[in-house]
């Protein structure tokens, strides 16, 4: 247990215990059958989930094969939310906690934790619950409730509605406001295929005619920043700092840049999968 807390602290989330909620799928689905306790239901939908998350946050950062046991332990077990009788849902509880647990060890070069079910992936709800990772408020319900939402996606489809998520939080942290369909496709698109990076979504919104025809004061448009960069409000010691900095001369942009190159920001973009 001391050596998966450890591993899991240095992951700053592939840690947290899941508990999804299963109103995602249809009612009279899987339990229907009288076969299938309350328990697996929530137990599959736990285990599912997670290695949808693991897959859009650390696919890339896997070996291949180990990425395509996981993702076929995952495509396999959707089905069994529909037709599966009681043994069907076993089988596909232990097939992804097992290949769950070897991307976990593969992903922290130890394969000697590969013996046991891993935490679940930050996003999920029950992170939420336990107040772990970064993201904070209705930005981490939202990814949380998209991941229960996605279920028969394909992972590239699934990573591109967390991206999505990744943009709308932007939209409404700078601009107040939820993101056109456009503005959303375009961001996500850029950043997919590498013509943006998070921090070019960020800065080119807040230099947007809409950002700054707002017309803020020194003090809303950190405050702004804050909201933007770092997910919560400012310390009283911080606002007075970058407000000072801006009266005596600094730029809006360069203070954007300042906020843009913090570790609170870096570790929010890996919340979804992305690079800060």
């Amino acid at each position: 247990m001391k050596v998966m807390r450890n591993i899991r602290k240095r992951l700053t989330a592939v840690v947290l215990t899941m508990a999804i909620a299963f109103a995602a799928f249809p009612a009279g689905m899987a339990l229907a059958n009288s076969n299938v306790s309350e328990q697996q239901y929530k137990n599959l939908c736990t285990y599912y989930d997670n290695a949808t998350a693991f897959l859009v946050l650390y696919g890339d950062k896997i070996p291949a094969d180990v990425y395509a046991a996981l993702d076929t332990a995952r495509n396999g077990a959707y089905p069994v939310f529909e037709n599966g009788d009681e043994y069907a849902f076993g089988i596909a509880i232990s097939d992804l906690r097992m290949q769950l647990s070897v991307a976990e060890a593969a992903l922290m070069h130890d394969p000697s934790i590969a013996n046991g079910a891993p935490g679940a992936v930050m996003g999920t709800f029950d992170g939420l619950n336990v107040g772990l990772g970064i993201l904070r408020g209705d930005a981490a319900i939202r990814v949380a409730a998209t991941y229960s939402s996605i279920r028969n996606l394909p992972i590239d489809m699934a990573r591109t509605r967390i991206v999505g998520e990744f943009v709308d939080r932007i939209y409404v942290s700078v601009l107040g406001r939820s993101s056109d369909d456009a503005g959303r496709q375009y961001w996500v698109d850029g950043i997919q295929n590498g013509t943006y990076t998070t921090d070019d979504v960020v800065l080119t919104i807040l230099n947007s005619q809409e950002f700054v025809g707002r017309n803020l004061d020194n003090e809303q448009y950190v405050t702004a920043l804050y909201q933007a960069f770092l997910n919560r409000t400012p310390d009283t010691q911080g606002l007075a700092n970058w407000v000072n900095a801006l009266n005596n001369g600094a730029s809006r942009q360069d203070i954007a840049r300042g906020f843009a190159s913090s570790a609170e920001w870096n570790l929010i973009c890996n919340y979804y999968g992305l690079e800060g």
